[in-house]
């Protein structure tokens, strides 16, 4: 966009999503010697987006129509779940850091469809957030020596874990995917992701992360069945340049394919026993059982007083109903799980993909506060695909003072933005 079109509330947002990325290269490469200066540093950010937003609501007050008053309501009885805490103190401290980003982004998405049609908001969306994922393959290449082109990249990692690469080029693989077959890119822009789009897929494939995997694959399967914008030769392609890759580390018994294998068949041999995540979880659902009323009530979000691993679950669905009890769980699954599941298979699926990662990974690891690897991809695309398109394009039309009788249909609801 030019100077004159930037839209300063993305340009904030952007900046703090990419924050989270940079602050988890300086602590991990650091071992965490900076972590409270990062984290005011990201409040900070997260306040001026705030305050920023509320400013354009106080003098457009029209606007608040578009506020999904369900994320206020899930952000406060998700609060109220500290009253039940062992260590109110430090449950409230771990729950600002999800409830304050949590509001910002439910902010942002009303001044988005305020502002912009469904097609605009998932071009923002995919630019933002495929160039913060893009740091970290930067990262890989230029500073992770011996790592590109490695097989198995567990050992020769430091800037970012494992994981994190999985993740990152996982979200870049899909949000690319989204790019360049939706929209129309600058030349440059287009070119530069080919070009790093082989260099990602090879990260991936070493990374070993199981979640990653699964998601990509999921996400590429729905691609060739839904995608009725791409040739028949270009998803014959897809399926052999992806089995060619998996072929080449699958010939090399090192790879983090026999690593991830073997990892998997000790967890099926040994069953909850080679788990941690299950053991976590079992022990807070003992305490459940030995003190019904927590169902209701939780025993307090980020709380882990009494239970095997003060760490808390390394699962985001866990820590909400552990956390907080079955009705707020119930409600956080229906807000952020069934709705946007429904319209996405329903609609965004034809032309979006960016939607497995966001649903499984939070499953393996705890992305619920603002400084978590996926917490703003994950909050912002399920509110994105929770929204209700052929309801919004009407209201863009009464919005633009368009009104047509005629019957919208799917395609022209997430159609290509010039």
């Amino acid at each position: 966009m030019r100077l004159k079109d930037r839209d300063w509330h993305l340009i904030i947002f952007f900046l703090n999503a990419v924050f989270v990325i940079v602050g988890y290269a300086i602590n991990t490469y650091t071992k965490q010697a900076f972590l409270g200066p990062m984290k005011a540093l990201r409040m900070g950010f997260i306040g001026l987006g705030l305050l920023l937003l509320l400013i354009y609501f106080i003098n457009k007050p029209s606007k608040w129509k578009y506020y999904g008053y369900e994320y206020l309501g899930l952000g406060l009885a998700i609060f109220t779940g500290i009253f039940f805490s062992y260590q109110l103190s430090y449950s409230l401290n771990k729950v600002i850091t999800f409830l304050f980003p949590f509001l910002y982004i439910s902010l942002l998405f009303a001044y988005l469809k305020s502002q912009y049609t469904i097609p605009q908001i998932g071009l923002h969306l995919s630019k933002i957030f495929q160039l913060t994922y893009f740091i970290p393959v930067l990262v890989l290449v230029f500073l992770e020596r011996g790592a590109l082109g490695s097989t198995d990249i567990s050992k020769s990692v430091g800037v970012f874990v494992k994981n994190h690469y999985g993740w990152a080029t996982c979200m870049f693989l899909l949000l690319s995917a989204d790019l360049l077959t939706n929209y129309q890119i600058g030349k440059w822009h287009r070119r530069l992701t080919y070009l790093a789009i082989p260099i990602a897929a090879i990260i991936l494939l070493g990374s070993g992360s199981r979640s990653a995997w699964v998601s990509t694959l999921l996400a590429t399967v729905v691609m060739l069945v839904r995608y009725d914008n791409i040739s028949a030769g270009a998803k014959i392609f897809i399926i052999a340049a992806g089995v060619l890759a998996v072929s080449y580390f699958l010939a090399d018994s090192n790879s983090a394919f026999y690593a991830r294998w073997d990892k998997t068949q000790q967890q099926l041999d040994a069953k909850e026993e080679a788990s941690g995540r299950y053991q976590w979880a079992f022990y807070a659902y003992q305490e459940f059982r030995e003190k019904p009323t927590q169902w209701l009530t939780g025993r307090g979000l980020f709380d882990y007083k009494g239970l095997i691993h003060a760490g808390g679950y390394h699962n985001s669905y866990f820590e909400i109903l552990f956390g907080c009890g079955v009705f707020v769980f119930s409600y956080f699954i229906f807000l952020f799980v069934l709705r946007p599941a429904y319209f996405f298979f329903r609609y965004y699926s034809q032309h979006f993909i960016t939607f497995f990662p966001l649903l499984i990974i939070p499953f393996f690891e705890s992305n619920l506060t603002g400084g978590q690897f996926l917490f703003y991809p994950w909050f912002s695309y399920m509110m994105f695909y929770g929204i209700n398109p052929v309801k919004k394009e009407k209201e863009d039309k009464l919005r633009m003072g368009k009104i047509q009788s005629k019957k919208i249909i799917a395609k022209e609801i997430i159609a290509v933005v010039p």
